[in-house]
């Protein structure tokens, strides 16, 4: 364990001592937060792949597991590094530890969670391009389209803020080869036009 966080402070002197390439920012921690999952994943993947280039993939997989710090994610981190350490990690390349690490945290189900952040989001102070861009980002893989997407969307507008009211999320749309009825469908049914569930 500390010839490995020794090789861990090694490999991140070595990357902040690199000048060659632009500079990208360090993931946040990870404490092992279902809703910071995704995030932390892909700041680590934007990390790799700009810096960590012709790093192998065990020191990926250590740099990574550096950034695992506190919560449960701190024994989940204890656990694979003495997997690693007895070699019988399932983990083999960077990939397979984020997917791991997804589904440890109960982010397999995708559609599941970004169904609940559709929900959940509202305008709030966002101006309307703002929240327009967000709410595609959630809708992405929510399972909603049709009159069901319309009517999520139209539920968080702050009516002060976004007076278009959907015109405006069409408008966005234009030129970005996407419509609300090009959404996934949803494993918990097929949403119609009206919203309800059909098996």
């Amino acid at each position: 364990m500390a010839q490995q966080s020794e090789a861990i402070r090694t490999l991140q002197q070595q990357l902040v001592n690199q000048n060659t390439q632009p500079e990208v920012a360090v993931p946040p921690k990870f404490d092992g937060r279902r809703e910071a999952v995704v995030g932390f994943v892909n700041a680590c993947r934007l990390y790799t792949r700009a810096q960590l280039g012709g790093v192998g993939e065990k020191e990926k997989i250590s740099w990574v597991l550096s950034y695992v710090q506190g919560g449960a994610a701190e024994t989940w981190k204890d656990n694979i590094l003495d997997e690693i350490a007895k070699g019988t990690s399932e983990a083999e390349t960077v990939e397979e530890l984020f997917e791991k690490m997804r589904e440890e945290s109960g982010e397999f189900n995708e559609e599941s969670r970004k169904a609940d952040e559709l929900r959940l989001l509202v305008q709030g102070p966002r101006t309307c391009n703002e929240y327009v861009q967000e709410f595609k980002r959630a809708a992405r893989g929510s399972g909603y389209e049709g009159r069901a997407l319309i009517d999520e969307f139209k539920r968080g507008l702050n009516g002060e803020r976004c007076k278009g009211g959907f015109s405006c999320y069409k408008q966005n749309e234009k030129g970005s080869g996407s419509s609300p009825q090009s959404r996934a469908k949803g494993s918990r049914g097929r949403m119609t036009e009206r919203g309800d569930k059909s098996d």
